[in-house]
């Protein structure tokens, strides 16, 4: 069975644990004579009470109405971020396109032949995307880190996230475990 790789869907979430991970999907997309798409997700995830086993607490010590008014704060204060994310994904494309020329510029002369098929800036459910992405770019590997460090790097590269693209994806998965 000879594996070909054409296409490599790499993850960031534009950490420098990210840039190391960067340079793995290189290396293959090098010995393959691969493309490289590049997706940054911000994560849309809803935090709900009632997917939330802490909001069934707060509600129980502040009472069902002072939990549903902090509730619509949280709403109303994610959609100002959301709003605020939009005009910040321009800068999330500069970057990556920053991160792939430094990386073409630090490389071996093959592999400085990289190519950068698309770079992708998108919102909603991480994994929602990730598989979308994946699929719309008919990938044949995924290329991302993982931390199971800190609720932050939890959302975008942590163990759940991991583990559900590993399980859900349809394509080889590396999991490039990256440091705090």
């Amino acid at each position: 069975m000879t594996t070909s790789i054409k296409k490599i869907l790499f993850i960031t979430d534009l950490t420098q644990g990210s840039r190391e991970v960067f340079n793995y999907a290189v290396s293959i997309a090098g010995a393959f004579e691969a493309s490289i798409t590049m997706l940054y997700v911000f994560d849309e995830s809803p935090s709900s009470a009632g997917s939330n086993p802490a909001g069934s607490i707060i509600s129980g010590l502040l009472g069902k109405e002072a939990h549903e008014q902090m509730r619509k704060e949280q709403e109303e204060s994610a959609r100002r971020v959301l709003i605020g994310k939009r005009t910040e994904m321009p800068i999330i494309r500069k970057a990556l396109e920053k991160m792939s020329e430094d990386t073409k510029t630090n490389t071996p002369s093959t592999q400085s032949q990289i190519m950068i098929e698309d770079i992708i800036v998108t919102s909603g459910r991480v994994v929602d995307e990730i598989l979308v992405t994946a699929k719309k770019t008919e990938c044949d590997l995924i290329v991302m880190g993982h931390n199971d460090q800190g609720f932050l790097t939890q959302a975008m590269l942590g163990r759940r996230t991991a583990k559900q693209v590993f399980e859900l994806a349809g394509v080889p998965v590396l999991l490039v475990p990256m440091e705090g």
